[in-house]
């Protein structure tokens, strides 16, 4: 079973749990909720670090200096809002954004020098399922789906010294897919309605080969380059934390 459909089975298995859930004897009015917070979280990328670092080793045994970094962590703010459909689940809408930048380069006197400055975001907008547990110190488990639009940038300058000849690109990829993602953690409101809430899980966000273009300059003329990423997963495991408020029936 692929990594998509065990996510949307499990997915689908919370909706199960959250419809049970909200049964009519825990039936109240409907009360709007907000949430906004920061989400931290390395991407997976295997395939684009393997892809940009193969070379890593020969650099090091030829005594040169480099620098090959993964990918890493990717942050940035994330919020929802909706409604609690019971005193136990909520529905709404959420946004998140995440991103990161790599600095690779490489420097050997005489012969060749580049830098290459990668950045990567995500961008997500969609909806999500949850059920907190307030007997249980607010124990919460979520599931979200959203459409997900990723982005990638790469700046790259590099001079062969001994010919001499310089490259420099400036390209850019987009792509939009599904992203799935669950979690769990602890979501407390206070009688004034304050909340704030810790969540950890796994987004699953993979945009396989995107579509690159922007243009190549060899010091002389500037003309159009394109072709496709690496394959470029944006999956990631994730700890979010914020505040939010909840409004009293």
């Amino acid at each position: 079973m692929s990594a998509r459909r065990a996510a949307s089975a499990a997915i689908a298995g919370i909706a199960a749990a959250l419809i049970a859930l909200a049964a009519p004897a825990q039936a109240a009015a409907l009360r709007p909720y907000v949430r906004a917070g920061w989400t931290a979280g390395p991407l997976r990328m295997t395939d684009f670090n393997s892809a940009t670092q193969d070379g890593a080793p020969f650099y090091a045994v030829a005594g040169l200096t480099s620098s090959f970094a993964d990918v890493g962590v990717a942050a940035g703010p994330t919020a929802s809002a909706g409604l609690w459909l019971t005193r136990s689940v909520r529905a709404g809408a959420t946004w998140s954004h995440q991103q990161t930048a790599r600095q690779h380069s490489m420097y050997a006197p005489g012969r060749v020098s580049f830098d290459d400055h990668l950045e990567f975001a995500i961008t997500e907008i969609g909806g999500e399922l949850a059920v907190r547990f307030e007997r249980l110190a607010g124990l919460t488990l979520a599931a979200t789906l959203a459409s997900g639009r990723a982005r990638f940038e790469r700046d790259f300058s590099g001079r062969d010294l001994a010919a001499p000849a310089e490259l420099q690109l400036d390209v850019g990829a987009r792509k939009t897919g599904l992203t799935y993602g669950l979690a769990v953690g602890l979501d407390q409101t206070n009688s004034r309605g304050l909340a704030g809430w810790v969540m950890a899980g796994v987004r699953i966000r993979d945009m396989g080969r995107m579509p690159l273009g922007g243009t190549s300059n060899d010091g002389t003329a500037t003309t159009a380059a394109w072709g496709k990423t690496p394959w470029m997963d944006y999956t990631t495991l994730f700890l979010a934390a914020g505040t939010g408020f909840d409004r009293h029936p």
